[in-house]
């Protein structure tokens, strides 16, 4: 199910970085994380019987006007996906089930694209030969529905690690994991050789590694690299 549930998004979160030099290595604060994430539940099957059917449909109608049970996990029901759990949510799972609309949950919140593959995991960068180094992470990979999305960055020695990661308001996650692109300045960064390596939060297992070593000159520079990515949510549409 979550397969259709995917949303090929191109948002954009500008995240400022600026890194003092000193003698000690410079650095910024490296928060947890909460790493690769499953979903158990099925959105819209609000009774957690393994489908979803007109019983969910009575499930919510009596939460909403009967004073019912909540949903256990509350995104269940937010089948339109509006941030709400109201009467909407009972129209849209009806007409899922009875008339072939929408599967619910099958358009998270906030939309957009790019030309970029989705089968790619990519960086971009620009250098401005003095001090700035601009960095495009192209569809990284976070929830449907992230509350805020912050990219932690430390400078050590000649390695720079950005260490992605996400909050999620009341609702808690919804049940899609989504391809993003996210901007990153880094600041007082002298010229030299230097290895970029990306902490991705959707990355379980055997994968390669979003990390590649770029010279950084004295005159304004740019060009990306990328890996190939063939599992959900890369590579779906």
């Amino acid at each position: 199910m979550l397969k259709h549930l995917v949303l090929i998004a191109s948002f954009s979160f500008a995240l400022l970085s600026s890194l003092a030099l000193s003698a000690e290595p410079a650095s910024g604060t490296v928060v947890s994380f909460p790493g690769c994430k499953t979903f158990e539940n099925l959105c819209g099957d609000v009774d957690l019987s393994g489908n979803v059917n007109i019983a969910d449909a009575v499930y919510l109608i009596s939460y909403i006007f009967g004073g019912g049970p909540t949903p256990d996990p509350l995104w269940t029901g937010d089948c339109d996906v509006d941030g709400l759990v109201n009467i909407s949510d009972v129209v849209y799972l009806i007409s899922y089930i009875f008339d072939g609309g929408p599967t619910p949950c099958a358009e998270p919140r906030g939309s957009a694209g790019d030309n970029t593959s989705p089968y790619l995991d990519c960086i971009e960068y620009q250098y401005d030969g003095e001090s700035v180094l601009l960095l495009k992470h192209i569809n990284a990979c976070f929830n449907c529905c992230p509350l805020e999305i912050f990219a932690d960055i430390s400078v050590l020695g000649n390695t720079i690690t950005i260490v992605e990661s996400e909050t999620w308001d009341t609702m808690g996650p919804c049940p899609c994991l989504c391809l993003v692109d996210l901007d990153i300045e880094i600041h007082y960064l002298p010229p030299g050789e230097y290895t970029i390596e990306v902490v991705e939060l959707c990355l379980c297992g055997d994968y390669e590694l979003l990390q590649f070593t770029v010279e950084l000159s004295s005159s304004p520079s740019s060009g990306y690299y990328c890996v190939y990515r063939y599992d959900y949510p890369w590579g779906t549409f």
